[in-house]
Protein backbone atom coordinates (compact mmCIF):
# COMPACT_ATOMS: atom_id res chain seq x y z
CA UNK A 1 0.00 0.00 0.00
CA UNK A 2 1.45 3.41 -0.93
CA UNK A 3 2.79 5.71 1.76
CA UNK A 4 1.97 9.42 1.79
CA UNK A 5 5.35 10.06 0.16
CA UNK A 6 4.50 7.66 -2.69
CA UNK A 7 1.07 9.24 -3.25
CA UNK A 8 2.75 12.67 -3.13
CA UNK A 9 5.27 11.54 -5.74
CA UNK A 10 2.53 10.38 -8.11
CA UNK A 11 0.44 13.53 -7.71
CA UNK A 12 3.49 15.81 -8.05
CA UNK A 13 4.57 13.98 -11.20
CA UNK A 14 1.17 14.64 -12.78
CA UNK A 15 1.28 18.31 -11.67
CA UNK A 16 4.98 18.80 -12.57
CA UNK A 17 5.38 20.13 -9.02
CA UNK A 18 8.76 20.05 -7.26
CA UNK A 19 7.44 21.14 -3.82
CA UNK A 20 7.87 19.38 -0.51
CA UNK A 21 4.47 19.77 1.18
CA UNK A 22 3.17 16.44 2.48
CA UNK A 23 0.56 15.19 2.25
CA UNK A 24 0.12 16.83 -1.15
CA UNK A 25 -3.15 17.58 -2.94
CA UNK A 26 -3.04 17.80 -6.74
CA UNK A 27 -4.75 20.42 -8.88
CA UNK A 28 -4.99 18.09 -11.91
CA UNK A 29 -4.33 14.44 -10.94
CA UNK A 30 -8.03 13.66 -10.67
CA UNK A 31 -8.56 14.35 -14.39
CA UNK A 32 -5.44 12.58 -15.66
CA UNK A 33 -5.56 9.51 -13.40
CA UNK A 34 -9.27 8.67 -13.80
CA UNK A 35 -10.29 5.85 -16.13
CA UNK A 36 -11.75 6.87 -19.49
CA UNK A 37 -15.07 5.25 -18.59
CA UNK A 38 -16.97 4.27 -15.49
CA UNK A 39 -17.47 7.71 -13.96
CA UNK A 40 -21.18 7.59 -14.65
CA UNK A 41 -22.56 10.19 -12.27
CA UNK A 42 -23.37 13.34 -14.31
CA UNK A 43 -20.90 12.30 -17.00
CA UNK A 44 -22.84 14.40 -19.52
CA UNK A 45 -21.60 17.46 -17.59
CA UNK A 46 -18.25 16.34 -16.23
CA UNK A 47 -17.13 13.46 -18.43
CA UNK A 48 -14.65 10.79 -17.45
CA UNK A 49 -10.91 11.05 -17.02
CA UNK A 50 -8.18 10.87 -19.61
CA UNK A 51 -6.13 8.06 -17.97
CA UNK A 52 -2.99 9.66 -19.43
CA UNK A 53 -0.76 7.87 -16.91
CA UNK A 54 -2.39 4.42 -16.93
CA UNK A 55 -3.64 4.62 -13.34
CA UNK A 56 -7.25 3.83 -14.39
CA UNK A 57 -8.95 5.15 -11.25
CA UNK A 58 -12.51 3.87 -10.99
CA UNK A 59 -15.31 5.28 -8.82
CA UNK A 60 -15.58 2.45 -6.31
CA UNK A 61 -17.39 4.42 -3.59
CA UNK A 62 -16.75 3.90 0.11
CA UNK A 63 -18.25 2.18 3.10
CA UNK A 64 -18.82 2.88 6.75
CA UNK A 65 -18.30 0.77 9.85
CA UNK A 66 -22.10 0.48 10.14
CA UNK A 67 -22.28 -1.51 6.90
CA UNK A 68 -23.44 1.38 4.74
CA UNK A 69 -21.95 1.77 1.26
CA UNK A 70 -22.31 4.66 -1.17
CA UNK A 71 -20.69 6.74 -3.87
CA UNK A 72 -20.22 4.03 -6.52
CA UNK A 73 -20.05 5.78 -9.91
CA UNK A 74 -18.99 9.18 -8.62
CA UNK A 75 -16.36 8.89 -5.88
CA UNK A 76 -13.28 6.87 -4.98
CA UNK A 77 -10.96 6.86 -2.01
CA UNK A 78 -7.75 4.91 -1.37
CA UNK A 79 -5.95 4.27 1.88
CA UNK A 80 -2.41 5.41 2.44
CA UNK A 81 -0.06 3.46 4.67
CA UNK A 82 0.39 6.64 6.73
CA UNK A 83 -1.40 7.09 10.03
CA UNK A 84 -2.67 10.44 11.26
CA UNK A 85 -3.02 9.04 14.79
CA UNK A 86 -4.13 5.78 16.43
CA UNK A 87 -7.73 6.20 15.21
CA UNK A 88 -7.25 7.85 11.80
CA UNK A 89 -5.24 7.10 8.66
CA UNK A 90 -4.47 9.19 5.59
CA UNK A 91 -6.17 8.56 2.28
CA UNK A 92 -6.48 10.08 -1.20
CA UNK A 93 -9.68 10.69 -3.11
CA UNK A 94 -11.18 11.66 -6.44
CA UNK A 95 -14.72 12.74 -7.22
CA UNK A 96 -16.69 12.98 -10.47
CA UNK A 97 -16.96 16.77 -10.71
CA UNK A 98 -13.35 17.78 -10.07
CA UNK A 99 -9.91 17.69 -11.60
CA UNK A 100 -8.52 18.16 -8.10
CA UNK A 101 -7.35 15.05 -6.18
CA UNK A 102 -6.86 15.56 -2.48
CA UNK A 103 -5.74 13.93 0.74
CA UNK A 104 -7.62 13.67 3.97
CA UNK A 105 -7.68 11.49 7.04
CA UNK A 106 -10.51 9.21 8.01
CA UNK A 107 -11.54 6.86 10.76
CA UNK A 108 -9.81 3.52 10.26
CA UNK A 109 -13.15 1.71 10.49
CA UNK A 110 -14.24 3.19 7.15
CA UNK A 111 -13.93 1.18 3.96
CA UNK A 112 -11.79 2.54 1.11
CA UNK A 113 -10.00 0.95 -1.81
CA UNK A 114 -6.36 -0.09 -1.74
CA UNK A 115 -3.78 0.29 -4.52
CA UNK A 116 -0.75 -1.94 -4.32
CA UNK A 117 2.78 -1.07 -5.40
CA UNK A 118 5.24 -3.44 -6.99
CA UNK A 119 8.73 -3.33 -5.49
Amino acid sequence: MPSNAEWDKLFRFVDSDKGTESPYSSETADKYLKAKSGWNFYKEYYGNGTNDYGFSALPSGNGGSDGSFNGVGHYSGWWSAGEYNSNYAYSRSMIYYREYAHWYYSDKSNLYSVRCLQD
